[in-house]
């Protein structure tokens, strides 16, 4: 399970009660999740996805759960799977999969490098920049990076 808001403060240390800038830490929260992901690869969230792609092969997302079906034109294909690459005959493909962390199965270090960043942010709110379109963060607190690292995948950002 993700972080959630009252984690993040508890983390922070702090006091629950004091709510005025609950809106704030949530929107640090969707951003540092948001970052996280991008820079590790990773969906951290289980979630159905379809992909349709003009490619003899392409890599889904991970960590991959299983793969519902693979169509060229509405037909099922045979395929062939390997780590996170489906391959498969040339034209449109479109691809049904599962993907990302199960219901309580998110590491616990990618869960404290994301309230690690959220209170971080939170802190020293003049020192980072956060994008109000994509929420990427344009500089990434000390010890994020070193938490995450191990679970990063190819395809991730600055990998």
């Amino acid at each position: 399970m993700l972080p959630t808001l009252s984690d993040c403060k508890s983390y922070a240390q702090i006091d629950a009660d004091y709510i005025l800038d609950d809106g704030l830490i949530s929107d640090l929260l969707k951003a540092a999740i948001s970052w996280c992901e991008q820079y590790t690869g990773l969906l951290f969230t289980e979630q159905e996805i379809t992909e349709t792609k003009l490619l003899r092969h392409f890599r889904l997302k991970a960590p991959l759960i299983s793969i519902t079906s693979v169509k060229v034109l509405d037909e099922n294909v045979d395929y062939n799977f390997t780590g996170e690459w489906v391959r498969s005959v040339n034209g449109v493909k479109t691809v049904i999969y599962r993907a990302g962390y199960p219901e309580n199965t998110l590491p616990e270090p990618i869960k404290t490098a994301i309230k690690l960043m959220v209170q971080t942010l939170y802190r020293n709110r003049e020192d980072y920049i956060v994008s109000d379109v994509t929420k990427a963060i344009n500089q990434v607190p000390i010890g994020i990076k070193e938490l995450l690292s191990p679970y990063s995948i190819s395809g991730g950002l600055f990998l």
